[in-house]
C-alpha cells in the first residue's frame, strides 16, 4: 500500500505504470468464421467438399459445420446462419456477423474507456458528438452504453443545439493503479496511449480537469480479394462501413477531488 501527499505518483512510477500497460498491446489479427450445413462437410463423387475447397483457397478461415456450432467449437452471440461469415470480437471472444463487427468494436472500446475514467474518479463525463455522419447513432452508443460502476446518466442539449450525454459517478474514494495491467478488462487500453496519458496525468498531478477526442474512422476488416474469394463460394460477407464512417467524440471530464493522503492500493 502506497500512501502519498502532494504529487501522487512519482515520474518513476508514472512512466513505470505506462511501459506495463503498453507493454500488454496485443496483435491486431481478426478470426474469420463460416458455417456450413453438415452436407457440405461431405465430398461429392470425386469432388472435394465444399467445406475443404473453402479452407484450400482461404487458409485461416474457420470453416464449420452445424454439428461444430451444438458441440460450441467456437462461441457466437446468436445462433449462427448458414454462408454468412463473421468475424471474433477481439475483446468478449464471441463471434458476430461482419456486418456487425466495426459497430460493436467501436462499442466496446467507449465503454472500456468510461470504465478506466470511472475507475481514475471520475465524477461527470460528458460527451459531445463532434463531427459524425451517423449523429444519431452515435448518440444512441453513448445512450446505450451500460451504467455499471454506481453511475447514472441523462442526455442534454449543448449551446450549439447537438445532443451530448452526462454520465455522473460517485467517488470511487481509492484508486487501484495495478486494476490497469489487468488485459481482460482493459483490452484496448494498451493500443491508446493517449488513454495512459489520462491515467498517468490523475495519479501525477491529481489532476481534476480532463479533456479527450476520441477519433474513429472505420476501415475494412477484410481485403478486396477475400471479400471476393468468399462471394465465389457464395458466404455473404457485408464488410460495409460502420455507422460511425468518421466519428470524433468529445469527453469533458471532471474528477471527484483526491483526498490530501490518497490511498493507492497495488
Amino acid at each position: 500500500m502506497f500512501a502519498a501527499i502532494g504529487p501522487k505518483f512519482n515520474t518513476l512510477e508514472a512512466n513505470a505504470l505506462r511501459e506495463s500497460i503498453i507493454d500488454l498491446r496485443t496483435n491486431d489479427l481478426i478470426d474469420y468464421a463460416v458455417v456450413l450445413p453438415d452436407s457440405d462437410m461431405k465430398p461429392w463423387f470425386l469432388f472435394p467438399s465444399k467445406a475443404d475447397s473453402l479452407r484450400s483457397q482461404i487458409p485461416g478461415l474457420q470453416v464449420l459445420s452445424d454439428t461444430d456450432v451444438r458441440q460450441n467449437v467456437v462461441i457466437f452471440e446468436r445462433t449462427p446462419r448458414h454462408h454468412v461469415l463473421y468475424l471474433r470480437l477481439p475483446k468478449e471472444g464471441l463471434y458476430v456477423e461482419a456486418s456487425e463487427f466495426q459497430d460493436r468494436v467501436v462499442h466496446s472500446e467507449l465503454n472500456e474507456f468510461i470504465n478506466v475514467l470511472a475507475r481514475l474518479g471520475a465524477h461527470t463525463v460528458t460527451v459531445g458528438v463532434l463531427n459524425s455522419a451517423a449523429h444519431d447513432t452515435a448518440v444512441h452508443l453513448l445512450a446505450s452504453t451500460p451504467l455499471n460502476l454506481g453511475a447514472h446518466a441523462e442526455m442534454s442539449v449543448a449551446h450549439n443545439g447537438t445532443k451530448q450525454w452526462t454520465q455522473r459517478f460517485a467517488d470511487t474514494q481509492t484508486i487501484h493503479p495495478e486494476a490497469f495491467k489487468d488485459p481482460v478488462t482493459y483490452f484496448y487500453l494498451p493500443k491508446h496511449p493517449d488513454w495512459v496519458d489520462l491515467i498517468t496525468n490523475r495519479l501525477q498531478y491529481s489532476a481534476l480537469e480532463a479533456r479527450y477526442t476520441y477519433r474513429h474512422c472505420s476501415r475494412s476488416a477484410a481485403s478486396a480479394s477475400l471479400v471476393a474469394k468468399l462471394k465465389g463460394f457464395g458466404v455473404a460477407c457485408d464488410l460495409s462501413a460502420s455507422s460511425f464512417t468518421c466519428t470524433e467524440l468529445e469527453y469533458e471530464i471532471v474528477y471527484h477531488p483526491l483526498k490530501e493522503k490518497s490511498m493507492f492500493s497495488f
